[in-house]
């Protein structure tokens, strides 16, 4: 009997991911139809949080809303999709790891992860939510800091134009001396000499 009862548990376990993950496809390509309605929207999300409320696990229904709302090549609606699944903390931190990873490995260019950024402020505002726009922004900024000098430089010389960061690093009147030669030499490494010397230039005319 032991055996049979665990034998049920597992197949109860599996047809609730398989019902989690249909669920979620079934929302997610909802959620990508009636994005630009507000009034379909309002239902849509009205279910999906019904619907993952209702489940003892949520991994599956999560995963299947996450790749629908994907594969609508939206990242709007790809962020909401997110947001709808993760606490305004988790999302933040997930995104922010992505964005700021891949400027630093060269996966994206400033253009793509302004992209991604504002799409995560315009789904979190779509949704209410615009606390976790603020909440990805600082996560960014943390992130990055984190990061040894040379890799900072990196994110940041990926993330903005020679003009504007020189134009930045300008403004850091709390850093100390050494800690921006140290940040000026990196990016002399980072840099063409074409981009060093419009940085350079932008940081002198800025102090």
């Amino acid at each position: 009997m032991k055996k049979l009862l665990s034998l049920l548990i597992v197949l109860a376990t599996l047809a609730s991911c398989s019902s989690g993950s249909d669920d979620g496809t079934r929302l997610g390509n909802a959620l990508v139809a009636a994005w630009n309605d507000s009034t379909a929207l309002d239902s849509v999300l009205n279910a999906i949080t019904t619907t993952r409320d209702d489940l003892t696990f949520t991994g599956s229904f999560d995963e299947a809303l996450i790749e629908a709302a994907t594969k609508s090549d939206n990242v709007t609606i790809e962020m909401a999709a997110h947001l709808l699944t993760e606490s305004d903390e988790n999302f933040a931190e997930r995104q922010a790891h992505h964005i700021v990873e891949a400027l630093l490995n060269g996966k994206c260019d400033r253009q793509t992860a302004t992209a991604r950024l504002n799409a995560g402020h315009e789904a979190a505002e779509r949704l209410g939510r615009a606390q976790a726009g603020a909440t990805l922004d600082a996560a960014i900024d943390e992130q990055a800091a984190s990061l040894p000098i040379n890799d900072q430089m990196k994110v940041y010389s990926a993330a903005t134009t020679p003009a504007n960061l020189g134009a930045a690093l300008a403004r850091e009147t709390d850093a100390d001396k050494e800690d921006i030669e140290k940040r000026i030499e990196a990016l002399r490494a980072i840099y063409s000499t074409e981009d060093f010397n419009t940085f350079i230039t932008s940081y002198n005319d800025n102090l």
